[in-house]
């Protein structure tokens, strides 16, 4: 094991993370070595990776690590070839309530930067967000969640010698919330989020597309048969010469709100609509999940998406010949379909009782 390579990833519990580690874990062509980092090792979510992965316990470890203590980021970084980074726009166990608290992810961000670069890493691959201060010509200048993200990659690419980001979309399982999806009394499905039935956006499966743009080793013949080109291989394995400074949308194509309820009853039986809730009450909703500190984020968020520019992709932020994701890693992003199939969600089972 002393010849492989270490890829350590941080946040490997969650979505992102977990789909990285099973991406690197089936590569059989490199055959990396990866170190899970997690908030809590004893935590339920920590105690699922541990289960999932024991099969692959010669491969795979999971470490507990401080995202905002410099000496922790640095022992867990120790050694590493690769870095994959997903910061954290939350806080365990505390409630976020005034904007100015969201910073707390740069902080973090520029930690574990600072531990890479002190640690020798030779390639760091970050999931990021476009600048939206830019993309929406200064109209909205409080998507935090957003443009901290931008922030801290910038700090990385300017830290760093070997930088790769990846930009997923909005999250296809956000449809497990109620601010995206409900039943109905009357039985029907309502796919509520609060952009325009025809306006059309670009979904991901954290789960899924972040790891195989990583490591593409888990791609689906569905996916592959939807690529220009089939090179099978990902960030990590085309390494700082082919990806460095390069940035990759992980997005689906363009779907609008209503193709999607269409395409869900097609697949499910079930009738749906979309029903668009407004981004004030869509906000409150989501504020309930994430704290007050980002009402006004998440709300402008929604209300560029509802707006962006349709000749443009990655929320209005890059021009569709700027991705060269299907050529040069040869996979695209999941469809609406493909997650659908892939996790056999059927929609909600119960009545929505809640809110607005």
């Amino acid at each position: 094991m002393s010849d492989r390579r270490v890829i350590v990833v941080i946040g490997a519990t969650s979505n992102q993370g977990r789909g990285v580690v099973s991406s690197l874990i089936e590569d059989s062509k490199a055959q990396w070595v990866i170190r899970g980092v997690t908030r809590d090792t004893s935590s339920p979510w920590a105690k699922k990776f541990v289960s999932e992965y024991g099969a692959a316990k010669d491969r795979v470890s999971l470490i507990s690590g401080d995202v905002y203590s410099a000496e922790s980021m640095r022992a867990a970084l120790s050694g590493a070839y690769g870095v994959f980074l997903n910061t954290s726009q939350t806080v365990h166990g505390r409630t976020l309530v005034k904007p100015e608290e969201l910073r707390q992810e740069v902080e973090q961000g520029r930690v574990i930067i600072d531990a890479a670069k002190h640690c020798g890493v030779k390639h760091f691959v970050m999931s990021s967000l476009p600048d939206m201060v830019k993309a929406s010509g200064g109209r909205f200048t409080d998507i935090y969640h957003m443009d901290l993200k931008y922030e801290i990659e910038q700090y990385a690419r300017n830290q760093l010698d070997h930088v790769t980001s990846v930009i997923p979309g909005f999250f296809y399982s956000n449809h497990w919330w109620p601010q995206y999806t409900r039943l109905q009394a009357d039985g029907v499905v309502r796919f509520c989020a609060p952009i325009p039935g025809s306006q059309k956006t670009q979904w991901t499966d954290p789960a899924y597309d972040v790891g195989v743009f990583t490591a593409n080793s888990r791609a689906s013949s569905m996916q592959t048969d939807r690529t220009a080109n089939s090179m099978g291989a990902g960030i990590f394995d085309l390494g700082v010469g082919k990806t460095a400074g390069k940035v990759y949308p992980a997005l689906s194509p363009k779907i609008s709100m209503d193709d999607i309820a269409a395409t869900f009853t097609r697949l499910t039986g079930r009738k749906a609509i979309h029903a668009p809730l407004t981004t004030a009450d869509w906000a409150d909703l989501t504020c309930n999940m994430l704290g007050p500190a980002f009402r006004d984020d998440v709300k402008h968020m929604m209300d560029w998406a509802s707006m962006a520019p349709t000749d443009k992709i990655c929320y209005g932020a890059l021009d569709p010949e700027e991705d060269t994701s299907a050529e040069e890693l040869g996979v695209t992003a999941s469809t609406f379909e493909d997650w659908v199939k892939r996790t056999g969600w059927t929609g909600p089972t119960e009545v929505y009782e809640g809110p607005v």
